[in-house]
């Protein structure tokens, strides 16, 4: 799971290929616009929704993690934030272990909620 940059996305399609080698099955969840990149790799792909490039722009402009960028985002993003929630929820269902970096800060809860691994 990851949201912002194609950057997290390709060091998910490296460890998702090399854990696909050793047997397991993989799927990348992020925003919209990445689906073709990681399926040309024959990795299962979900959605997140939201404007990778739009989180971009609030970060830089808004010093990433402070509370002003915190306060914008919520106003700029709130429809989407509830969307991903929800999205998070149903794709980690009946999963074994979810990967993520640190970028949408829920997923440890969920993770707890249904008792499955998280790194």
């Amino acid at each position: 799971l990851t949201i912002g940059s194609r950057g997290g996305v390709q060091l998910y399609i490296a460890s998702c290929k090399q854990l696909m080698r050793d047997g397991h099955s993989c799927c990348i969840v992020s925003h919209e616009e990445y689906k073709d990149w990681v399926e040309e790799h024959n990795i299962e792909f979900k959605s997140l929704g939201g404007d990778p490039g739009g989180l971009m722009k609030l970060c830089v402009d808004n010093s990433f993690l402070s509370v002003g960028c915190i306060r914008k985002g919520f106003s700029i993003f709130y429809e989407w934030f509830e969307v991903l929630l929800e999205t998070v929820w149903t794709v980690c269902q009946g999963t074994e272990l979810l990967i993520e970096i640190l970028s949408v800060m829920v997923e440890i809860h969920i993770a707890e909620k249904l008792g499955m691994l998280y790194y």
